[in-house]
């Protein structure tokens, strides 16, 4: 509990920041941005998502990700998931907060995760209220701010990236490999787009994960939109893809 205080002073004092407080650095892409899709599990319609990001607290980049089942896949297996984060745009970013709320069938979990600038991060559960704190990278993502950054590589086919992760649980190795142009159609229509796996391991035993993983098909032009997000499911894989884009 040592440091819930400042937790809570942190917090309130970027709430009520000014906007002239921080710089508004150029992320790399544009800003603000709504992107919707449909998930689709096996060529079933199975739900809706969403990545949004903004400006927040001056000139902070705030990126949020929610899905909600929908359908009789919903009726089945209730989803519904946000994540938040907050980095500052440093130079390599700076991680702010990280939040994850989500109800997955019968299980839920609310964590948050706050960095602070001596390497430390440290990780509550909302829901017994355990708070633990270990060392990080400067340099550390989480998995929707990893999501963000990869936009902002080049992404030449045969470039390779790894970037330390944390998922307000453990720490994680993630490798991201650009594989190849590909020209692929989604419900927004079609793109020729750039093919990035990007691949997980557990930091302390090297072990590879399949959670947390996903291939990803950015635009291949200045935006670098992904237009279709595939992660692995217990059975096959669930695939987000393009619907539109708001501003």
């Amino acid at each position: 509990m040592n440091r819930l205080l400042p937790i809570i002073c942190m917090t309130l004092l970027l709430l009520l920041a000014s906007p002239a407080a921080a710089e508004k650095k150029d992320p790399g892409f544009p800003v603000p941005e709504t992107l919707n899709y449909e998930l689709s599990w096996k060529g079933i319609s199975a739900g809706e998502s969403q990545l949004r990001s903004g400006r927040i607290w001056g000139g902070n980049l705030q990126m949020v990700s929610t899905a909600v089942s929908t359908g009789w896949v919903g009726g089945m297996y209730k989803v519904d998931d946000r994540l938040e984060s907050i980095v500052e745009l440093d130079t390599p970013w700076r991680a702010i907060i990280y939040h994850i709320k989500t109800l997955e069938g019968d299980h839920t979990k609310d964590r948050e995760a706050f960095f602070y600038k001596d390497n430390t991060v440290q990780r509550i559960n909302w829901e017994n209220l355990r708070i633990k704190e270990q060392e990080v990278p400067r340099e550390v993502y989480d998995p929707v701010s990893v999501l963000y950054h990869l936009r902002t590589l080049d992404l030449s086919p045969g470039k390779t990236y790894t970037m330390s992760i944390f998922d307000t649980k453990r720490l994680l190795d993630g490798r991201a490999e650009v594989m190849k142009y590909e020209r692929i159609e989604v419900p927004a229509g079609e793109f020729d787009t750039v093919y990035v796996r990007y691949t997980v391991r557990e930091h302390e035993t090297g072990e590879l994960l399949d959670a947390g993983g996903f291939d990803a098909w950015f635009t291949h032009d200045e935006r670098r939109l992904p237009v279709r997000i595939r992660t692995k499911v217990p059975i096959g894989h669930l695939d987000a893809e393009l619907v539109s884009i708001s501003r």
